[in-house]
């Protein structure tokens, strides 16, 4: 034998009840690189198992007070030791002894007096099935974490999945996901209905299969675009669109892209809002605005001054001096045909050329026939005009008549 001891093997247990051999035992174990614990009786030894699990337990049988049968039933039966390996040594050889040996739980046999090589090959067989049970065990262990994890976070995700679905389907707001490329892959029923589309299928499939542009101003979305191209997104862009049914609505459109870790765009995502009523509220504030101040200036100016509508002619605002000239009250000027003022109805031919040529009429001499009346001159000045969201032509009079 070396005086060396050997690398650390695994954790045994010697269980006997007479000392002498107990101390051989355990001796001849350390040589062979083995810690060694030792327990004179078999309530020792399980209070040892249970403090701290040995990988392998060499079990004595003839012992006072709890023979190593006993001792080995009461280990099985404790989940902190059941799987410890029990090599029975004994001098009973019979055939009876080593069966009970086996139905008790043991795995292995030793017959004294034994060979230290039997006992060490015998050991170092079940230290070896041991670790591969426990590798085994530690694997399905990890296995089993695994799958749990797994299954945790597929519920996690359904469920996130299930919020998200809840959201994109239930939102106001219009929500869609685009290619890099611009190819729209999911949409919701908001985005549909703001576009006037039945559903987010008919809206995907339409705006991809027959490439629509639904751009009131293509400048304006060149602009947009430009922009996302970029900066990566765009907040907050309003433009009008035309939807389904070749109406128009203004939309609040704001877009992030979304890009991998080499910073290349994967995808983009973006919310479309319908911001239709607020827009129309600004310009119906804006045109009130507008004709409070027309109002204003046109009633400030010493001159007539007529409004009327571009396609007609018919008259749409007077102011109280074009009244007073013509000698019809404001309320009755308006509806009546601008050139019904006119004393030569070739007059309004020929205006209707200049506007035509030059988009504007600059003093145009003009016979006038009041109402009630005598026939007066004037200088007649025409511009282009939005009254009331519709093209419409302001109309000035300079009196020449005095002249």
């Amino acid at each position: 034998m070396s005086d060396r001891p050997e690398p650390f093997k695994g954790d045994i247990l010697v269980v006997d009840d007479t000392p002498d051999n107990l101390r051989l035992l355990a001796s001849m174990l350390s040589e062979q690189g083995y810690k060694v614990r030792k327990a004179i009786n078999g309530q020792l030894a399980l209070m040892a198992a249970q403090s701290a699990p040995p990988d392998l337990i060499l079990l004595d049988i003839n012992m006072p007070d709890m023979d190593g049968y006993e001792v080995c039933e009461r280990l099985k039966r404790d989940v902190q030791t059941l799987d410890i390996p029990v090599i029975f040594i004994s001098a009973l050889d019979d055939v009876l002894d080593k069966v009970k040996a086996f139905s008790v739980g043991g795995v292995d046999y030793v017959t004294k007096p034994f060979q230290l090589q039997e006992v060490l090959a015998r050991m170092d067989n079940q230290l070896v099935v041991r670790r591969l049970q426990k590798h085994l065990q530690d694997q399905n262990l990890q296995l089993k974490q695994l799958l749990r994890d797994r299954i945790r976070a597929q519920e996690s995700l359904r469920q996130a999945e299930e919020k998200y679905r809840a959201i994109f389907d239930n939102a106001i707001e219009g929500i869609f996901q685009t290619s890099a490329e611009g190819e729209y892959l999911n949409a919701n029923q908001a985005l549909a209905n703001i576009y006037g589309y039945g559903s987010a299928d008919e809206l995907i499939d339409d705006f991809n299969s027959n490439d629509v542009k639904p751009y009131v101003s293509m400048s304006l979305r060149k602009e947009f675009e430009n922009t996302l191209q970029e900066f990566g997104f765009v907040s907050g862009f309003e433009s009008q669109i035309y939807r389904r049914d070749g109406s128009t609505a203004w939309i609040r459109e704001s877009i992030n892209a979304v890009r991998d870790q080499q910073d290349e765009v994967i995808f983009y995502v973006g919310t479309v809002e319908d911001i239709s009523d607020r827009r129309s509220a600004e310009i119906a504030e804006s045109a009130r605005q507008n004709m409070d101040q027309l109002q204003t200036i046109a009633q400030a100016i010493p001159l007539p001054v007529l409004i009327s509508r571009t396609a007609d002619g018919e008259i749409l605002y007077a102011n109280p001096i074009a009244s007073s000239t013509f000698g019809i009250a404001s309320w009755d000027l308006i509806g009546r045909s601008i050139q019904s003022l006119y004393n030569d109805l070739q007059d309004a031919y020929n205006i209707a050329e200049v506007l035509e040529r030059d988009g504007y009429v600059r003093n145009y001499k003009l016979i006038c026939k009041p109402e009630g009346r005598n026939l007066f001159k004037v200088l007649l000045s025409i511009q282009p005009f939005i009254f009331d969201h519709k093209p419409a032509l302001l109309s000035i009079f300079f009196h020449i008549s005095d002249r």
